[in-house]
């Protein structure tokens, strides 16, 4: 993401994440821009935060098919996900 970052003169890096594994890889690489990543859980997001040059960033409750009361993965409709693998 770094590499590509400079190749193209991003202003920033967007990452989508539910559990943090991808803007923590693109943070990894020390981009000399900003890593945005949204993810739809406060956990996640708090743990983002401390990572270097990360900012997290919640969407409304709602979005990307997630609510607010959303706490783990197995509430998304997910046919892959049932309740008892969480």
């Amino acid at each position: 993401a770094r590499q590509i970052a400079q190749t193209v003169n991003a202003k920033g890096i967007v990452s989508f994440t539910l559990q943090g594994s991808t803007a923590l890889r693109a943070s990894q690489e020390r981009p000399t821009v900003p890593v945005l990543a949204i993810t739809p859980f406060k956990e996640t997001a708090r743990q983002l935060a401390m990572s270097w040059g990360v900012y997290p960033e919640l969407p409304r409750s709602g979005s990307f098919g997630f609510s607010s009361d959303d706490d783990d993965l197995t509430t998304v409709d997910n046919p892959h996900v049932s309740a008892a693998d969480g």
